[in-house]
Parts: structure tokens; C-alpha cells; sequence
């Protein structure tokens, strides 16, 4: 993935639980890119770690 004011690609290595209502979809990411300079500038750009639970928002729900 990229982000404006970053050089090179962001890789994500997380492990955590992908619940039902995520599962297997696409995430799409949007902004406005118009960050101010030097925003970025400690992002790291390798991603790792547990994240715990994963879902669209509010509790952890399986939608049916």
C-alpha cells in the first residue's frame, strides 16, 4: 500500500481474528490527500504484530 508523503510501499503483517463480516473482502482505502508535510514522517513502513479482533466497526457481530 501506498501513502502520499511516504516513500515506498507500507507491507502489513498483522495477525489478529477476522471476523465473518470482513472475512474474505476487499478493503479499499480513501483520503483526501492533502496531508501536511512531514505527516508521515515516522510511519514505519513495515507493519507487524497482533491486532486482536478485526471487523467493519462497532462489536464483533456475525451478520447472517
Amino acid at each position: 500500500m501506498k501513502f502520499r508523503g511516504l516513500r515506498g510501499k507500507v507491507i502489513f503483517n498483522l495477525v489478529g481474528n477476522f471476523h465473518r463480516d470482513i472475512r474474505g473482502a476487499i478493503i479499499r482505502f480513501k483520503g483526501q490527500g492533502d496531508s501536511e508535510p512531514g505527516y508521515m514522517q515516522s510511519f514505519q513502513r513495515k507493519q507487524t504484530g497482533n491486532v486482536g479482533d478485526i471487523t467493519v466497526g462497532g462489536p464483533p457481530v456475525d451478520y447472517v
